[in-house]
């Protein structure tokens, strides 16, 4: 009887042991959550209950960034939050809780790690994804205005592929044919730059000769992974050959007009004696 009473209180007291350790660390991840809520509550609207785009200027005054930084849709990205310019409480709880913030400064420490995780190839094609979807401010709606996607574009590629967004952005603004762009017309261009910068790397183009099988990659590329018109072969592929052209040659040449044409192209070859 004793040792079976014995045994039993040992049970019990090592049971006890363990749980000031447990209590301790689930008591730590409430208060964290209870500081990640009233934090949300800081800068949520009151009748609403979600933080709309005014708690979203006030947040991004206490994080020092513009409200257009690109960083504001990164933590959007991190909350996989839904609608534009709102952040719900299971969104906030989401996006704070991942990067391990629970008040404003330990947010803004989070930023440039934030910036890091978004720019690794494994994440940028989501968050380039997400970015477009983001925008899509009703239910229903499949395609961006032109001037809302060159916006887009500038600020969540620009950076990377400054030289193919500028002249796609130059494009867009001079054209008539489209007003609004689609997800796999939004996806295509991203594809096409990724293409792009490989046929622009310098095995690519060592020659002359490799220069015209470029042309003709490109081409196809065009017409491959983005809108299948006839404006794919007149600003993009001009612009890559160009700038391939000036690698091999080593001159500095005149700009290429806007928008690029064939005519241009033309005169390209023409000057190189090909």
């Amino acid at each position: 009887m004793r040792r079976s009473a014995s045994r039993k209180t040992g049970q019990s007291n090592s049971t006890d042991s363990a749980d000031p350790f447990l209590s301790a660390s689930g008591k730590a991840s409430s208060k964290e959550m209870e500081r990640i809520d009233n934090l949300f509550y800081t800068y949520a609207n009151r009748s609403s209950g979600v933080i709309d785009p005014e708690g979203i200027e006030a947040l991004c005054s206490d994080l020092e960034v513009n409200h257009t930084d690109v960083r504001v849709l990164m933590l959007a990205w991190k909350m996989k939050a839904e609608k534009q310019g709102y952040f719900t409480l299971e969104e906030w709880r989401r996006g704070l809780k991942s990067l391990r913030a629970d008040n404003v400064n330990k947010l803004k420490k989070s930023l440039p790690e934030l910036e890091k995780e978004v720019k690794r190839p494994s994440n940028f094609m989501d968050f380039y994804a997400y970015s477009f979807r983001y925008c899509l401010t009703e239910e229903k709606q499949k395609s961006v205005d032109i001037e809302s996607v060159c916006e887009l574009l500038d600020l969540v590629l620009g950076s990377q592929c400054r030289a193919q967004v500028d002249y796609f952005i130059e494009y867009l603004k001079v054209q008539t044919d489209y007003k609004v762009i689609n997800m796999d017309q939004w996806m295509g261009f991203f594809r096409f730059c990724n293409e792009a910068y490989m046929h622009q790397s310098a095995e690519t183009c060592p020659c002359k000769k490799n220069i015209c099988c470029l042309y003709s990659d490109l081409e196809f590329s065009f017409a491959r992974t983005f809108l299948g018109t006839d404006f794919l072969s007149r600003w993009k592929c001009i612009y890559d050959v160009w700038q391939c052209v000036k690698f091999s040659v080593g001159v500095n040449i005149i700009s290429i007009g806007s928008p690029p044409s064939g005519g241009i192209f033309t005169r390209i070859w023409s000057w190189l004696e090909l």
